[in-house]
């Protein structure tokens, strides 16, 4: 998908070098708001855990969600109901302003809410997910201690609870005096704080019906299959992130099957990339702009993305009414990206199998 930022971590997927392109995305990067000499250091003594007052309201049967369709938001996607700015800095020690930047695609696919606040000592971003759509997926083993055990006080430092029915993570960016033990105490009682206000809210029980998702892509497979369909010598190999994503983003991403191939034609040509992700058919088209595109093959939808700024190769999202993909495309490559394209719709439509 067209990644997204999420304020402290940036994530989006490595792209080789010899691709260059401009990718118009609605965050502000982080660069700017470390490194400062002087600073105030909450105090990382946390107070008296939350605990829900209120009666809860009763929730409706289970619900039923189409495989390509959004499922309920917690918290009504409303990030004052999941913690307003006053609470957040009665525990951090600052006063701190909601920046609406937005939920990942891949959170928002399992009904998560990613909210940020930001004040004169830093940045704070809260998220919560329910467990329920996280099924069996669990936080890659090997990025706990980079996540949540490390702490660098010039960066980001993170925290997750993992409720019976909710999984919160808040990351913290702040000026110097920033440990593991204020950031823990600090989560704590953010994270408890979130629990409890979802445990007064008539979140719906739901089903996801995720039997056509798309599996995570084998690219060797898909640029054997693509070779036959074009009658030409393609190579494929597995991407990954440039920069680490946020952790909601991470675990994410996983439950939702996220994929990413790189796909060569020959020693000097820069590969095609394309990005899958199950059940995200709902995001497409990415922008309201985008124009449908006609790849002539049935059960796949293509729109050019409009929010793709390049000189040299154009981007283009496809769905089969349940998943969704994003393809980068060289557009001055000896083979005609329209037969690339249309090449890849095929291997779509037969669910990268």
């Amino acid at each position: 998908m067209t990644p997204m930022t999420t304020g402290l971590w940036m994530f989006r997927r490595h792209r080789p070098a010899a691709v260059l392109v401009v990718l118009v995305v609605t965050a502000v990067a982080m660069a700017g708001c470390t490194g400062r000499e002087e600073s105030r250091s909450p105090s990382p003594t946390a107070s008296p855990t939350a605990t829900a007052t209120a009666s809860v309201t009763p929730t409706p049967d289970t619900v039923s969600v189409p495989g390509g369709e959004k499922p309920p938001t917690v918290f009504d996607d409303d990030c004052e109901r999941m913690i307003s700015p006053t609470a957040v800095a009665d525990v951090i020690g600052f006063p701190v302003t909601v920046r609406n930047e937005g939920t990942a695609t891949a959170v928002a696919n399992l009904g998560g809410l990613g909210c940020t606040w930001e004040g004169e000592g830093g940045i704070i971003r809260a998220a919560a997910m329910p467990q329920a759509a996280l099924g069996e997926t669990e936080f890659p083993a090997d990025q706990i201690p980079y996540y949540f055990e490390e702490c660098d006080p010039g960066w980001v430092c993170g925290w997750r609870g993992e409720g019976e029915r909710l999984w919160t993570a808040v990351s913290f960016q702040l000026w110097s005096g920033m440990t593991r033990e204020a950031v823990d105490a600090w989560g704590q009682e953010i994270g408890a704080a979130i629990t409890a206000a979802f445990g007064v809210t008539a979140y719906p029980s739901w089903e996801r019906e995720d039997a056509e998702w798309w599996p995570v892509l084998d690219c060797a497979r898909v640029a054997e299959r693509l070779s036959t369909e074009l009658g030409t010598s393609v190579t494929g190999e597995a991407g990954g992130y440039h920069d680490p994503p946020a952790p909601e983003v991470l675990l994410a991403a996983e439950a939702s099957h996220e994929s990413q191939c790189y796909l060569t034609f020959g020693p000097q040509q820069p590969p095609v990339e394309v990005l899958t992700a199950g059940g995200q058919a709902w995001a497409v088209p990415f922008f309201e702009s985008d124009q449908p595109y006609d790849v002539g093959v049935d059960g796949i939808t293509a729109y050019g993305n409009s929010g793709y700024d390049s000189i040299d190769s154009s981007a283009y999202s496809l769905t089969d009414g349940v998943n969704a993909a994003t393809v980068y495309l060289r557009t001055q490559d000896e083979l005609p990206s329209d037969e690339i394209l249309r090449g890849l719709a095929v291997i779509a439509a037969e669910g990268w199998r």
